[in-house]
């Protein structure tokens, strides 16, 4: 979650158990970001969680005005390790409503407000 001031960040409860589930269950994770690359490299590493991200499924670029997070996404996909994934098991969740891009690139769009239980919504999609 980024904080108004863009410096200062906070982990949704959960998150780091549900990175660590993620990853140790052969899911792949990654990040991507409009914000400035050094924060959330540094923001990562602070929270200890870095070590969950595979580096090849990154995409933090600073954009001037509305940030095409949908072209960043696509960006990775492209990327031949992950030409084979398919898009019904891609999901992108973020705390702004992405929806309507998630669905020009047909991955699953998840919501992620405050009061969202994350760890509760990994479950649900692990056990479709």
């Amino acid at each position: 979650m980024r904080v108004k001031d863009g410096s200062i960040f906070t982990l949704k409860e959960g998150v780091p158990e549900v990175f660590d589930y993620l990853k140790k269950t052969g899911n792949i994770v990654g990040i991507i970001s409009d914000n400035r690359k050094g924060m959330v490299t540094d923001a990562l590493k602070l929270f200890n969680m870095y070590k969950f991200v595979n580096l090849s499924a990154v995409s933090v670029k600073l954009w001037k005005g509305y940030c095409p997070k949908h072209t960043m996404i696509q960006m990775i996909l492209e990327k031949n390790q992950f030409k084979s994934i398919p898009l019904k098991n891609v999901y992108w969740f973020d705390d702004k409503d992405y929806s309507q891009e998630a669905g020009l690139i047909k991955v699953n769009y998840v919501h992620v407000s405050k009061n969202t239980k994350i760890s509760k919504i990994v479950e649900n999609i692990i056990n479709k």
